[in-house]
């Protein structure tokens, strides 16, 4: 899923990432800003979010994810804590050429596999 979640979300494919997600999850960005189901969210990504940057950044993004840590919990459940590095925007660090943006995802597994039910996004700006 993670594999999935970074080349989709490096090609801004928003069917592919969409057919990650639940259909009632829940996803928070960094402007605190909650979108709940699964068509909601794929028209955020396609009019807003995808469309405010270059496609060269959700690449460079998708390069840089890294698994901080994951967690399963029994045999349906599991937190994943994501990081990239990238230019969406300066960073609040000095001398820094990227901005950190953290995403902690909480998987379940359903008919056909593991679902993202669970999304938020936080960077440091």
């Amino acid at each position: 899923l993670i594999r999935n979640f970074k080349d989709a979300w490096g090609r801004q494919d928003t069917e592919a990432l969409i057919a990650l997600h639940a259909d009632d999850v829940e996803w928070i960005n960094a402007y605190a800003r909650l979108i709940q189901g699964a068509e909601p969210l794929a028209r955020f990504l396609e009019e807003r979010l995808f469309p405010g940057f270059d496609p060269k950044i959700s690449r460079q993004e998708a390069t840089n994810m890294r698994i901080i840590s994951s967690r399963f919990m029994g045999d349906d459940a599991a937190v994943v804590h994501l990081y990239t590095d990238g230019q969406r925007g300066p960073s609040r660090n000095a001398n820094e050429q990227t901005r950190r943006t953290h995403m902690h995802l909480v998987l379940e597994r359903q008919e056909p596999g593991w679902r993202i039910v669970h999304a938020a996004i936080m960077d440091a700006r």
